[in-house]
C-alpha cells in the first residue's frame, strides 16, 4: 500500500477538504483500516528538497510505515501497490487509471464518482463515472493545451506527443541557457534581466522554486510559456524581441 504525502499547504488540501487532514493523519488513517499492511509512505518531493515547507514530521509517524526518502518517480512507486491513500493528490487519479484501488481523505475532484473509497462526503455529486468518462472529463473536455514555444492553443493529442519529445530529446527540449539574441534578455536589452529581482518573489508566490528558476534561465521562454493570454501579453511588453 501506497501513502501519498502532499504540500500541506497547497490550495488542493486548504480548498478540498471539508475537515483538515494531514500527511501523518492519512498515514495513521491507512495503518488504522489496514494494521495486516505494509505501508509504504512517500513524502511530497518538495518537501523532502526542502524546496516547501512541511507542516507533520513524517518521523512521528515512521513506526507506522516504510518511509521512502530517496527521489522515487511516483510511476515506479505505483507499480508494486495495490492500493492508494491520499488526501487531494493527482497521484490518485494516476493510480484509478493503473487498475489500483484509491482511498481518499479529502474531496479531490476525481473522488465521489463511485471509483474510489472515501472518508469526506461530497454532497456535490449526484451521479457515479465509468473511469473513460472520468479521464474524458479530466484532460479532454474541461481543460485547454498551449504550445509552449508559439502559446497557441492546441488539442490534446499534439500536446501529448510534445511531451513525448520532450522526455526524448530533454537536451534539445530544454537548453541551459537562452541563445544571445541582440534583443534579447541578455543583448543590448540586457538591462530587463534586473527585473528578476523584482519579478521572482511574484513568481515564487504564484508557483514555487522551480519556476523562478526556470524565469531566471530563460525569461522569455517563461513567459511565453505560459497558458494564460494576459501573462504572455506581459511578457511580450517586457520581451517585444527574442
Amino acid at each position: 500500500m501506497l501513502v501519498v504525502g502532499q504540500v500541506e499547504g497547497d490550495a488542493s488540501i486548504r480548498y478540498g477538504c471539508p475537515s483538515a487532514v494531514t500527511n501523518n493523519d492519512l498515514v495513521r488513517l491507512a495503518a488504522s483500516e489496514q494494521p495486516e499492511a505494509q505501508i509504504l509512505y512517500r513524502p511530497h518531493p518538495d518537501v523532502l528538497s526542502r524546496v516547501r515547507p512541511a507542516r507533520s514530521d513524517p518521523a512521528e509517524v515512521a513506526h507506522f510505515c516504510e518511509l521512502i526518502t530517496e527521489n522515487l518517480p511516483l510511476a515506479e512507486a505505483l507499480r508494486t501497490v495495490d492500493h492508494v491513500y491520499t488526501i487531494t493528490s493527482l497521484a490518485g487519479l494516476e493510480a484509478l487509471m493503473r487498475g489500483i484501488r484509491v482511498t481518499t481523505a479529502g474531496s479531490p475532484f476525481y473522488a465521489g464518482w463511485g471509483l474510489t473509497s472515501d472518508r469526506q462526503p461530497n454532497p456535490r455529486r449526484g451521479r457515479k463515472l465509468s473511469l473513460e468518462a472520468l479521464f474524458a472529463g479530466a484532460y479532454l473536455l474541461y481543460p485547454y493545451y498551449f504550445d509552449p514555444v508559439t502559446g497557441e492553443q492546441t488539442p490534446f493529442e499534439a500536446t501529448v506527443a510534445a511531451i513525448k519529445r520532450q522526455l526524448e530529446e530533454p537536451e534539445a527540449q530544454h537548453p541551459s541557457r537562452p541563445a544571445w539574441r541582440p534583443l534579447g534578455p541578455y543583448g543590448v536589452l540586457g538591462w530587463r534581466h534586473l527585473l528578476t529581482a523584482i519579478v521572482a518573489p511574484a513568481i515564487r508566490h504564484a508557483g514555487n522554486d522551480r519556476d523562478v528558476e526556470d524565469f531566471q534561465s530563460d525569461p522569455i521562454g517563461f513567459f511565453r510559456g505560459l497558458s494564460d493570454r494576459r501573462l504572455r501579453l506581459i511578457g511580450r511588453i517586457v520581451y517585444p524581441s527574442g
